[in-house]
């Protein structure tokens, strides 16, 4: 009779796969510009000051909202401040 071999199963432990940064601009009708950051599964906020990029905590865009459906979500969020015929523009 021969001898039993051991067969090994190689599992590789779960590694989720890196999500690239994404970085969108709009234009806050025409007063202000912000930038929205995918950040691994978060989008994040900065308003874009002289020179600075400061991080708006308070404006949080839920992690299933689309990169094409953020500025209709900015739109429900800012339109107390627009003017008649205003509009949220993706700038880059």
């Amino acid at each position: 009779m021969k001898p039993r071999t051991a067969h090994y199963l190689h599992v590789r432990p779960h590694t989720e796969i890196p999500q690239r940064e994404m970085t969108v601009r709009f234009s806050i009708y025409g007063n202000y510009e912000l930038d929205v950051v995918r950040e691994g599964d978060k989008w994040r906020v900065f308003n874009l000051n002289v020179g600075k990029r400061v991080p708006l905590t308070h404006v949080v865009i839920p992690t299933e909202v689309q990169e094409n459906e953020i500025a209709t979500y900015l739109d429900d969020l800012f339109h107390e401040f627009a003017k008649p015929g205003q509009a949220i523009r993706r700038v880059s």
